[in-house]
C-alpha cells in the first residue's frame, strides 16, 4: 500500500483522501535480462570478419611491366649488335669482312677466298666489259643475266691453271715456287653491277677457289708463294701455314710480320703478296 508523503495517511488512488496531496508515480524497476535456457550458452558480442584486402599498389604490375620492356629491347638490340659485329668479322670470306685469305690446308693445296669492290672507274669500266659482245648485247644497261654470264665465266676456269683474265685484265694468280696450280673448284657472285653502263656504284665480288699443284714436292724444307688479286692493294690479308710449317718471310703487306708465326693478318700495300714458309 501507498502512504501519502505529506500526512503519513494510507492513500488509494492518485490523491489523499485526508489531505488532498497528489501522490508521486512509482516507476517500475527495471527487468533483468532473459536468461539462456538450461544448456544454452549466453551469446556474446558480434565477432568481427577478417579484414579487407588490401587493394594493390597503385600501378605497381604496370611499373614491372615497362621494366621487363625495357630489359627485352636492350637484350634485343644488344644482340643486333652482336650479329653486326660476328659478321664484320666473318663474311664468309675465311675470318674477313673484305680481303683476300688464304689457307694452305697442304704443302700443295690451298683454298682461296676473295671479295672485293670495284668502285669509281673501275666499277664503270667492269660494266662496260659486262655489256659487251662477249657477256651481254651492248645496249648500254648491265642485266642479272648478263652478270651471271660473267659469274658463269669465271668459273669455267675450273680445270685451269691458276691465272685469270677478262677483258685483257689479270685478276688473279697464283704460284708456288713458280709453278702455277689447277683450279679444282671455283664460286663466284656478283652483286650491284646491273643497271646503266654510266654509274660509278660500287660492284661487289665475292669468289672462292681450291687449288691443287700435283707435280709439287709436298715434303720440301722452304715454299714460296704468290698471290696476286686484282684490287688488292689496301684488302685485309690473312693467311694460314700448313701443318709443320711457319712462315720466314712476307712481302707486300703494310705490317712487318715476324717469323715462327704460322698464321699472320695484316692489310695489302700492293695487289701482290709473296710468303715463304719453312718446316718448323
Amino acid at each position: 500500500m501507498a502512504f501519502c508523503q505529506n500526512c503519513g495517511s494510507p492513500v488509494v488512488g492518485q490523491f489523499c483522501q485526508n489531505c488532498g496531496q497528489a501522490v508521486a508515480q512509482t516507476q517500475a524497476p527495471p527487468q533483468p535480462p532473459p536468461q539462456p535456457a538450461p544448456g544454452q550458452v549466453a551469446p556474446g558480442p558480434p565477432t568481427p570478419g577478417p579484414p579487407a584486402p588490401a587493394p594493390p599498389p597503385k600501378g605497381g604490375f604496370g611499373n614491372m611491366g615497362i621494366i621487363i620492356a625495357i630489359i627485352v629491347v636492350v637484350v634485343i638490340i644488344l644482340a643486333a649488335l652482336l650479329l653486326v659485329f660476328m659478321g664484320s668479322q666473318n663474311d664468309g670470306n675465311g675470318g674477313v669482312s673484305k680481303g683476300l685469305t688464304v689457307e694452305m690446308t697442304d704443302t700443295d693445296e690451298m683454298e682461296l677466298h676473295y671479295k672485293w669492290e670495284e668502285t669509281g672507274n673501275d666499277a664503270e669500266e667492269m660494266r662496260e666489259d659486262i655489256d659487251d659482245d662477249a657477256f651481254g648485247d651492248e645496249d648500254g644497261r648491265v642485266t642479272s643475266e648478263e652478270v651471271e654470264n660473267l659469274e658463269e665465266v669465271f668459273e669455267n676456269w675450273e680445270g685451269e691453271y691458276s691465272v685469270i683474265y677478262l677483258s685483257g685484265k689479270k685478276y688473279f694468280e697464283f704460284g708456288i715456287d713458280g709453278w702455277r696450280g689447277e683450279f679444282t673448284e671455283i664460286s663466284v657472285s656478283i652483286t650491284g653491277a646491273e643497271g646503266d653502263v654510266d654509274s660509278d656504284r660500287p660492284i661487289t665480288i665475292t669468289i672462292s677457289f681450291k687449288v691443287k699443284w700435283d707435280s709439287l714436292d709436298i715434303n720440301k724444307d722452304e715454299y714460296e708463294l704468290y698471290l696476286y688479286s686484282r684490287g688488292g692493294d689496301g684488302e685485309d690479308f690473312s693467311f694460314t701455314c700448313p701443318s709443320g710449317y711457319e712462315v720466314s718471310d712476307a712481302d707486300g703487306l703494310e705490317d712487318n710480320i715476324k717469323s715462327g708465326e704460322t698464321r699472320i693478318r695484316s692489310t695489302m700495300d700492293d695487289d701482290t703478296v709473296q710468303i715463304t714458309i719453312s718446316k718448323k
